[in-house]
């Protein structure tokens, strides 16, 4: 296994510590969330306060689906500002995948490619694949470049769950201002 950077190493962590939220996300409420990039929840799910996730602090934001009956999962979206930055959206992204290949057992790269919402090509879209807790998880997370910093949308989902397409809607919607 490559050898990680201490800065690696803390986006590691990051991202580590932000699957782990979002495996155990508890009771929903309203909440706010502001900042250099366009974010907004997906219609119809309930926001989680910030008290929720107060031990994260890059997480700006984050969102539940109503419960379903295929899984008892909890979709959820978040979105995350990144403790470092190469400063190129597309050397983020491959090291983020590099990275999470390193860490997560079973990783599919499903898709990396620019994010066509956004308007700049400051903002690429990776999909993949893992196993969490037994189950198959589908990740969906957008990476963009914003006032010098690295955001990030995630919008996971067990993989017998059909994806939403408000969900995607809204990660995929995060773009500068």
């Amino acid at each position: 296994m490559p050898r990680l950077t201490s800065a690696r190493k803390a986006h590691v962590g990051c991202v580590s510590m932000v699957l782990s939220f979002l495996f155990s996300l508890g009771s929903p409420a309203w909440g706010d969330a502001r900042g250099p990039v366009y974010i907004a929840g997906p219609a119809g799910w309930t926001q989680v306060p910030q008290s929720a996730f107060a031990a994260e602090p890059n997480v700006v934001a984050a969102w539940i689906a109503p419960p379903d009956t295929v899984s008892p999962f909890k979709q959820n979206v978040n979105f995350m500002r990144a403790t470092t930055t190469t400063g190129s959206v597309t050397s983020d992204v491959a090291g983020n995948i590099r990275e999470i290949q390193n860490v997560e057992p079973g990783v599919t790269v499903l898709e990396n490619r620019a994010n066509k919402r956004c308007l700049s090509n400051s903002s690429r879209v990776a999909v993949y694949s893992l196993q969490r807790d037994g189950r198959r998880l589908v990740v969906e997370q957008v990476f963009t470049l914003a006032s010098g910093a690295l955001f990030i949308a995630t919008y996971s989902r067990d993989s017998l769950q059909p994806a939403v397409s408000a969900a995607t809607r809204s990660v995929e919607g995060m773009c500068p201002l």
